[in-house]
């Protein structure tokens, strides 16, 4: 099945609430989705293709796509990197509240890196982020969003200059698949 087939049934996401002005000028309010991320990855707004996919994918599928992102593409991850990627893949395997407050160890990120964003993505995908629960404050939907564009634009960052295009476009096509399958499940 291909995208187009996909997302035509789909509720459309609006596009002038995100894209830049370049990508903006590019899109006309008749484009089809199918044919959004293409128009994207020809004019090189990659930028836009991932916010589109970090909105476009559900809550644990655009996590699931950050974290894979990272493990795939990342050049040198720490341990503690290494810790709460695992951590997430445990949240992601069974997502009740002590798997995601494990997700974030109770001490202060003094690097922001990929696996950070990933990790606050789950953490803030649920619950409270109250973390003593008094006024169990609930997550804004924005900021999982937000953490996997996070997460996603950092590792392309930090790749090489001659390798960005490269990896711009695995990440995509990797997001792309990642919609294609959670809509068929």
């Amino acid at each position: 099945m291909m995208l187009n087939e996909i997302m035509e049934n789909e509720t459309p996401v609006d596009k002038q609430l995100f894209f830049s002005i370049t990508a903006q000028s590019l899109l006309s309010e008749n484009l089809k989705d199918e044919h959004l991320i293409n128009c994207l990855l020809d004019n090189h707004c990659f930028s836009d293709a991932i916010t589109f996919l970090a909105h476009s994918l559900g809550c644990k599928d655009g996590i699931s796509w950050a974290r894979e992102s990272v493990i795939q593409y990342s050049l040198d991850l720490s341990d503690n990197d290494n810790h709460l990627l695992t951590s997430t893949e445990n949240w992601l395997k069974n997502p009740t509240s002590k798997n995601r407050s494990c997700v974030l160890p109770k001490k202060t990120f003094t690097q922001s890196t990929p696996a950070v964003w990933v990790a606050l993505a789950a953490y803030w995908s649920e619950g409270s982020i109250d973390e003593e629960n008094i006024d169990s404050t609930e997550t804004p939907k924005n900021l999982v969003i937000d953490a996997v564009y996070s997460a996603v634009m950092l590792l392309t960052q930090q790749v090489p200059e001659e390798d960005k295009y490269r990896t711009y476009i695995s990440v995509i096509n990797d997001g792309v698949d990642t919609l294609i399958n959670s809509r068929l499940n």
